[in-house]
């Protein structure tokens, strides 16, 4: 997810923030949305989310 999150300051917490389902409204949270599209054209948030979900499920399988 660090590659994905491009190493952007508190990616981290952004992650753990949407995990506790307070993702939404932290400024963290909200810093990496608003900024990460406008360093990377090409990221967007649903995708990284999507991603976050998808290796939480095929971890938890194992």
């Amino acid at each position: 997810m660090a590659f994905e999150a491009r190493v952007f300051n508190h990616w981290q917490r952004v992650l753990l923030y949407w995990m506790n389902g307070e993702g939404i409204g932290s400024a963290e949270t909200e810093a990496f949305k608003t900024e990460m599209p406008k360093i990377f054209p090409d990221w967007i948030w649903e995708n990284f989310i999507a991603k976050f979900e998808s290796s939480r499920l095929s971890n938890k399988n194992k």
